[in-house]
């Protein structure tokens, strides 16, 4: 298939014109011949959904809470990749459709006793229950209705099932790609969020975000200047009202932008969802972002705006007459659901921003610091814990005053912004203004501010060096670093190795993974210390795997996000509680005899790879559940009657070791 031939089928925009077609059909394939699981099986997430650390691609089915429902052909084909994994999809089978689609279902049980045989037999010889396989084209053929699977709850999340629908690289929207479900329910529109872009826009005189409930009377901003809108939408189906939606757009005046999720590929766009989905950065909705910035087009926006320009940058001058801003979102199906909200500029008496406004804060022991970065580099500042009753408030850049801008209080907080020329600067931020005794007040925030988007080596410090390259980001933004003081505690068995790199705004959108270096002291051996992460002060650290340097001695990654980084050493080994199993299997279609151990290391975590049961002195195929904190083997039929010995060995990511030792009896079952 050619690539215009492929983008087309994928809907992906061949043309800069925006199309406005009702597009219902499916994108790839006809309609399933049936469906995988019994009738009435309820749809309890949807393709698009935001989830904690990814993007969900699929649809997930409710099970009534519990595992062994059936999996059916609902297409016929041949089983083209079979995965046992304790993370993410558990175990999945990837169904090769005779139409050319593959077919994804994941967190399942128990495979169909073939099949199930054949992983078995690769687990034994390699003594590993981690597989991706790829059987040979046709050894597993399932027709229309052959049992292909028992659902389960391995991998994540409790009992259900998940589905994708993927072509070559991309995972399609299945409600678009053949599976089809009754629906007749509009989505529900939320809520707009307007957000000032630059040092001279406001939203009701204001520069932070403002929000609006969405609701069928139209509502009115006051607007001056540049601003673009996170509008959050959700989908209902089979009684679900909290689905994402297929498609949410934008008009007003010559603005005409739509963000659609048709597809996605695994290669190229996963990283372009924090462009599109506002995870915090903005409003903290879950909303879609309708802007897009200039030279740049994430996939998934339709635009009529040249590539050169931003798409859905909506400026109000003073002067101009009312004007709509009409939004509406879309389901696969086809229902609709339009809101408007009325844009005014401002009166005479409301050009500028509102500097009235007396802080009424209650003082902090120190000050909270944060950042937005916005287009052009403009940099909102938000400063919180300040004493109540300042007033006539700036917020300054540098020793000498290099840049400033009057702050309001918004939300809990002094907010202004700023536009960052001259950078990289090292002198970082004052805030200054009256206190409530009439004296004059300042506290500064010392960050060193660096742009993003040069192959300029940022050094945040002797012992720790960054970079966000000219392809690392999708448009030139502003970053900023300082160096906060050890962690005295923390947690997890862990000690702190290094200060703690503070490295911000911690969701500003990453278009490629950017390189961190953290230098290891003079004098401290390299043994189980590894790199952590946290979006900010109070969350728990997590660990990130990366690679030493015994030459520089450092500890170097390309990490996907910024926030808090920091060496710390692993101190504590893993906790092992082994699990008494049953005496006997239950009866089920397939085995479901179980030996488990509960183990947890809340330092560095599990290695799975390296964690595993012996049986009677014999290695065995072990899977480790890190959402339940579980170890388990469960063959395929389990052991001869009698005493059994087992050992359990648990290794963390540091390399720390524990190892239990029991027996279990095994009665006398007909087989």
């Amino acid at each position: 298939m050619g690539a215009l031939a492929l983008m087309a089928l994928l809907g992906v925009a061949t043309c800069p014109a925006l199309t406005r077609a009702s597009e219902a059909a499916p994108l790839v394939g006809s309609a399933f011949t049936r469906s995988p699981l019994p009738a009435g099986s309820i749809i309890t997430g949807g393709f698009g959904e935001i989830r904690s650390n990814h993007f969900h691609a699929g649809l997930d089915f409710a099970t009534g809470g519990r595992v062994g429902v059936e999996v059916r052909a609902p297409l016929a084909g041949w089983v083209e990749r079979v995965r046992c994994s304790g993370v993410g999809y558990g175990r999945s089978i990837y169904l090769h459709t005779d139409d050319g689609r593959l077919l994804v279902f994941g967190h399942l049980d128990a495979y169909a006793p073939a099949l199930a045989a054949y992983v078995d037999s690769v687990q034994r010889v390699s003594g590993q229950y981690e597989q991706d396989v790829f059987p040979a084209r046709e050894q597993f053929r399932f027709r229309v209705g052959d049992l292909l699977a028992w659902t389960g709850s391995s991998g994540a999340g409790g009992p259900h099932m998940h589905l994708e629908v993927r072509h070559a690289d991309f995972a399609l929207h299945p409600l678009r790609a053949g599976f089809e479900v009754v629906d007749r329910d509009a989505p529900r529109l939320l809520s707009v969020t307007l957000e000032p872009i630059d040092s001279k826009s406001w939203v009701e005189r204001g520069v932070a975000p403002v929000t609006r409930t969405l609701r069928e009377a139209p509502d009115t901003l006051l607007v001056e200047g540049r601003v673009r809108a996170v509008v959050h939408a959700l989908d209902v189906l089979n009684a679900r009202s909290d689905l994402p939606v297929w498609s949410v757009s934008l008009r007003s005046g010559a603005v005409d932008v739509e963000a659609r999720l048709d597809s996605i590929s695994w290669d190229g766009d996963m990283s372009q969802i924090d462009l599109l989905v506002d995870r915090g950065r903005i409003a903290g909705s879950n909303g879609w972002i309708l802007w897009a910035p200039a030279g740049y087009r994430p996939r998934f926006i339709r635009t009529s705006s040249p590539d050169s320009l931003e798409a859905g940058t909506i400026e109000v001058l003073v002067g101009d007459a009312p004007r709509s801003m009409v939004l509406r979102a879309r389901d696969a199906a086809g229902n609709s659901t339009e809101r408007v909200v009325v844009l005014r500029a401002p009166r005479a008496n409301e050009v500028g921003p509102d500097l009235s406004r007396i802080g009424a804060g209650k003082a902090a022991a120190e000050l909270q610091w944060s950042f937005s970065a916005l287009p052009g580099r403009n940099l909102r500042v938000r400063v919180a814990g300040t004493p109540p009753g300042l007033k006539q408030v700036r917020i300054e850049r540098g020793r000498e005053g290099r840049g400033s801008a009057p702050a309001m209080w918004q939300g809990g907080a002094w907010v202004a912004v700023l536009e960052m020329s001259g950078i990289p600067d090292e002198e970082g931020f004052w805030l200054k203004g009256t206190g409530a005794d009439g004296k004059a007040y300042w506290q500064r925030g010392s960050f060193r501010i660096w742009p993003a988007g040069t192959d300029m080596l940022l050094q945040a410090d002797p012992a720790a060096n960054v970079g966000i390259g000219s392809g690392q980001v999708f448009e030139p933004l502003v970053t900023l670093t300082r160096i906060l003081p050890l962690d005295a505690s923390p947690g997890g068995g862990r000690t702190a190795i290094t200060p703690t790199l503070q490295w911000l705004p911690a969701d500003l959108p990453i278009r490629r993974p950017v390189p961190i270096v953290l230098s290891l002291p003079p004098g401290m051996r390299p043994e189980r210390v590894s790199l952590y992460r946290r979006d900010r002060v109070g969350e728990p650290w997590e660990f990130v795997r990366s690679r030493y340097d015994s030459t520089l001695r450092n500890f170097l990654q390309e990490v996907p996000q910024l926030g808090e980084y920091a060496l710390m050493r692993d101190d504590a080994p893993p906790i092992v509680e082994p699990i008494a199993p049953a005496r006997k299997p239950d009866a089920w279609p397939y085995s479901r005899w179980t030996l488990g151990a509960r183990v947890r290391d809340a330092g560095s975590g599990i290695e799975g790879r390296e964690t595993a049961f012996r049986i009677d002195g014999v290695p065995v195929p072990s899977e480790y559940d890190s959402e339940e904190g579980v170890l388990r083997w469960r063959p395929l039929k389990p052991p001869i009657a009698g005493r059994h010995s087992y050992e359990v060995v648990v290794t963390d990511r540091a390399g720390l070791r524990t190892v239990k030792r029991g027996s279990f009896v095994l009665d006398s079952v007909k087989r």
